[in-house]
């Protein structure tokens, strides 16, 4: 489910390569500007996936931390334990913007795998390798697949399993409180599972096509 993707960005340097060194391109006429129009599509998508890659760790940290502060209430001497309805809200947060930006990455991979990367072939070289298409077809085999679900699950997982405890831990005789809260969690499960179904659907037309 991540969807980490967030690691499916393209190998460091790669672009720079392509940019810098365009062998028989090299003496393009200044009037054509398709291939660099390209690379700079490339790099500034390669950049933007870095930063959402970089984004989503530091969503990681902040929300294990913030997690972590309200156990830290919740374990204390004589504590509030109604503090704890805090933590299913806070773990829909962070599942829904983790989710949102993993899925991000996903599209602008299947871009680059479907539209960017051939032109560049067409342009450079046929056999010219795609790290998207290394990755997407990485997918295939089951063992690879159930490593990625493993990995972009764990964080979800996370967060689902701190509010159910938290929840347990400030379950009260607020009826419509605890049923938000069992809402919010539902929810934190629903919507990456969601995603995890666009992803695969928008993949599977990907190769379709």
């Amino acid at each position: 489910m991540s969807q980490n993707s967030t690691s499916d960005s393209l190998p460091a340097g790669q672009a720079e390569s392509m940019g810098g060194n365009r062998g028989p391109r090299a003496q393009l006429p200044a009037s054509d500007k398709r291939f660099d129009v390209a690379i700079a599509e490339f790099n500034a998508l390669r950049a933007e996936m870095v930063s959402i890659s970089t984004a989503q760790a530091t969503l990681v940290g902040v929300g294990l931390t913030a997690i972590g502060v309200i156990y830290g209430f919740l374990l204390g001497d004589d504590p509030d334990r109604r503090i704890g309805y805090a933590i299913p809200a806070l773990s829909l947060i962070l599942s829904s913007l983790y989710s949102n930006e993993g899925y991000k990455v996903t599209k602008m991979g299947t871009y680059i795998r479907r539209e960017l990367w051939p032109y560049l072939q067409r342009e450079l070289d046929p056999k010219l390798p795609a790290w998207e298409t290394f990755i997407s077809e990485a997918r295939v085999n089951p063992r690879e697949l159930a490593v990625a679900v493993v990995l972009n699950s764990s964080f979800y997982l996370l967060l689902v399993g701190a509010a159910i405890v938290a929840l347990s831990m400030a379950w009260g005789p607020n009826t419509w409180v605890n049923w938000l809260s069992i809402g919010a969690i539902a929810l934190t499960v629903a919507i990456p599972t969601t995603v995890s179904v666009l992803i695969v659907r928008l993949s599977r037309k990907a190769e379709a096509s």
